[in-house]
């Protein structure tokens, strides 16, 4: 992945992370060392979690949570 990309990628998950604060959720990120296959994400609340495979999977569950209008 390129330096635009990655910090494109990083940003965005920042404000998803951010956004999910917001309505009561924590967001986590895998690393490359957490094991095979690629980058995924874990969306917490009241000790429930939910495996998000991509951020727009992420993005889309944050719509979920927040209701209409609340999409990054």
């Amino acid at each position: 992945m390129n330096t635009a990309s990655h910090d494109t990628e990083a940003n965005r998950y920042a404000m998803l992370k951010a956004q999910f604060a917001l309505h009561g959720h924590t967001l986590h990120q895998s690393g490359p060392g957490d094991g095979h296959g690629p980058v995924s994400y874990l969306a917490e609340r009241w000790g429930m979690a939910r495996h998000l495979p991509t951020l727009a999977d992420a993005e889309k569950f944050l719509v979920q949570v927040g209701g209409a209008g609340h999409a990054v």
